[in-house]
């Protein structure tokens, strides 16, 4: 079931400030990726060192995601230390909390998928072609 486009747009506001911090990095990931498919046919060593550039950019965005939601839970963590929180309320407050908290680690998620599989492709392909280069008659091992 596909979401709609306002529960998308209210899961990026959840996030915070590590929503903007991983589009980024998907909006730097994706075109990387995708110039790293298409010159691994051609260019061996530049495609194999974009694709592992791509790869940290896919990994970096889940990363910020993890750190956005363990530094939200720790802010909802601080902000009920204190006894003005009626403690019937405590624990319905610390679920929202978490809730929203763990919205950055989703939006990471996605805008590392992408470009971890573009730059795993781009680095699969780059060994395959090298691999029928070195099968071709006149080759040097």
């Amino acid at each position: 079931m596909l979401l709609p486009m306002a529960s998308v747009w209210h899961t990026f506001q959840m996030a915070g400030w590590t929503a903007y911090v991983c589009l980024l990095l998907a909006i730097i990931g994706l075109p990387l990726g995708l110039m790293a498919c298409v010159i691994s046919v051609a260019r061996l060593r530049a495609a194999r060192l974009v694709a592992i550039l791509v790869l940290c950019f896919g990994a970096l965005a889940p990363a910020v995601g993890a750190v956005g939601m363990l530094l939200g839970r720790s802010m909802v963590d601080s902000a009920l230390e204190g006894e003005a929180i009626n403690p019937t309320q405590r624990e319905r407050i610390r679920e929202q909390g978490y809730y929203e908290a763990e919205q950055a680690l989703y939006v990471g998620l996605v805008c590392g998928a992408l470009p971890l599989l573009l730059g795993v492709v781009a680095l699969g392909t780059t060994f395959i072609v090298s691999a029928r280069k070195l099968d071709e008659p006149g080759a040097i091992a």
